[in-house]
């Protein structure tokens, strides 16, 4: 028997996911393991199945199948293509293939709604951000202008950090696709904050930010 996959599918670098029930799939450890099989390319529900034997986990094609039910539902996953086998007597059968919609998951989801939210139930929580920083610069400013420049330096900092890894090399890409999912969030973090300082220069921003009011 013969096989071969025709994949029509083409991945995405990398998806930065906004919506709070999507970010929820990833607390499931069974929808966890999915996307890290498929991590390694297009997979069949026979393909996922073996891979959990692998790590000792017995789960039905049933499951399975509905697994990637909700992967697909949350658009994380896609059917994306086709496994043709030919068997001795030319017969041909065909198995679906499922991958990643994205080589690299990024939460964000309502990371500037869960701000406000935890602003309206605190109210003193950026008038203490606004108030440290003014520190530095001998001058407290004003709670909205805080406000502002912290907005303003965050979505930079987004911007900055996605186009670093859409112009990934296959290399760094490699790499990145063996990270878990914290180790991901932790790196878009870190990248974006020396992309943002090689931007512009921060001391410059907040000093004309917190002193010319």
């Amino acid at each position: 028997m013969e096989s071969q996959d025709v994949v029509t599918y083409k991945q995405k670098v990398i998806r930065v996911i906004t919506e709070e029930e999507i970010g929820k799939i990833f607390q499931d450890e069974n929808l966890l393991l999915v996307l890290k099989f498929l991590r390694k390319g297009p997979m069949t529900i026979g393909d996922i199945e073996k891979a959990f034997k692998k790590i000792r986990m017995i789960k039905s094609e049933k499951t399975i199948y509905r697994y990637l039910y909700k992967l697909v539902q949350a658009g994380l996953v896609v059917k994306a293509g086709k496994r043709v086998t030919s068997s001795e007597d030319d017969s041909l059968s065909t198995q679906t293939l499922y991958s990643r919609t994205a080589k690299v998951f990024f939460e964000n989801y309502s990371k500037e709604e869960k701000a406000i939210s935890e602003v309206k139930r605190n109210k003193n929580l950026h008038n203490v951000g606004r108030l440290l920083i003014g520190q530095l610069f001998d001058n407290k400013g004003s709670q909205e202008c805080f406000h502002d420049l912290a907005q303003k330096i965050n979505d930079l900092r987004r911007a900055l950090t996605i186009e670093l890894f859409e112009n990934a090399s296959e290399e760094a890409l490699e790499l990145i696709t063996d990270l878990d999912w914290k180790g991901i969030n932790y790196l878009f973090e870190y990248v974006g904050w020396i992309a943002v300082s090689q931007k512009i220069d921060l001391n410059k921003e907040l000093e004309l930010s917190l002193i010319h009011i």
